[in-house]
């Protein structure tokens, strides 16, 4: 079942009511009311936009609206409860199930949380070194030992981030304070995500909902039923699965390593280069041995690698 960490969606304006002037800002031109907006970031964010021009309703969150259920992310299953909580607010009516069942996806973040027992810099500094093309994707830092990928292209329609962070240290940060002091139980939500990796896929485009979710429509119940896996379908865009993760931090073992990869990491194509290249007396096997116990070094760290892809399927 797919999760998200965000959505953004858009609705018949019909399907909200008894606003409160008090909270919402109101933008009118010529005597005659254009929007109404709410917005807030704290204790988490919530946009709501009446567009009586366009007849439309915007409504964007984040899971943090289900308070306590946060951990469960939103899915097919709560997102009713999405909506119900933002009527608890007492700042407008909205009409639950005709949003449910009418309304299209503009954005959405999906996300998956997985629990782990080794450091995350060490699935970061794998993640980095099996990129397959450093032109196409751009890693960044991302709070602290966090890591962005970002796509580098021109056009909006293609663009897009994955970030890949430790949950629980990105809830004690302090703009998550308001948030966890509003739960009646901030305990059971920080004890939850203890060893928690986040994988995040920001999807900012209509048409790559579509496509990265494998569905005809940008339909609530399309995109929250769909069966795809699109964080691992990127990644597997991204990553060179069958890179060595070996990287040498010396100058000498550089050398031997490009020598090593010259040669698709054969111990045999190495002897044979080096057979053809040096003289008759010369010591085959003293020449070749260095290069056998570097690629023994480098064996050994590649089956104690971290099957990423394995982490999110």
């Amino acid at each position: 079942m797919l999760k998200f960490d965000k959505l953004k969606i858009k609705t018949n304006v019909g399907y909200i009511k008894n606003l409160c002037n008090k909270s919402f800002e109101i933008k009118a031109k010529d005597g005659v009311v254009r929007e109404y907006c709410y917005y807030k970031q704290e204790p988490y964010l919530l946009f709501i936009k009446v567009d009586n021009t366009n007849y439309e309703l915007i409504i964007e969150f984040t899971s943090k609206i289900l308070q306590e259920d946060c951990i469960n992310l939103i899915n097919r299953e709560n997102i009713k409860q999405c909506f119900e909580n933002i009527n608890k607010l007492g700042i407008c009516d909205i009409d639950v199930e005709k949003i449910i069942n009418d309304s299209t996806v503009l954005k959405c973040d999906v996300t998956k949380d997985i629990e782990i027992n080794i450091p995350i810099k060490n699935i970061i500094s794998q993640i980095t070194s099996s990129i397959k093309n450093y032109n196409k994707w751009k890693p960044k830092r991302y709070r602290n030992e966090g890591m962005a990928l970002e796509k580098v292209v021109k056009t909006k329609r293609y663009k897009s981030r994955m970030v890949i962070y430790d949950k629980h240290k990105e809830l004690k940060h302090k703009d998550n304070n308001l948030f966890l002091l509003s739960l009646r139980n901030r305990y059971r939500v920080m004890n939850y995500f203890k060893n928690k990796l986040r994988f995040e896929l920001n999807v900012n485009s209509m048409a790559q909902i579509r496509d990265l979710l494998k569905i005809e429509n940008n339909g609530l119940s399309a995109v929250l039923n769909s069966k795809t896996n699109p964080i691992r379908f990127v990644l597997e865009s991204i990553l060179d699965t069958k890179a060595k993760t070996f990287h040498s931090t010396e100058w000498k073992d550089y050398i031997k390593e490009l020598v090593l990869r010259d040669n698709d990491f054969n111990i045999e194509k190495v002897e044979a280069k080096i057979r053809s290249m040096v003289t008759k007396n010369t010591s085959v096997r003293r020449k070749l041995e260095p290069y056998k116990e570097l690629l023994d070094k480098i064996n050994m760290t590649d089956n104690n690698s971290i099957d990423v892809l394995a982490l999110v399927a």
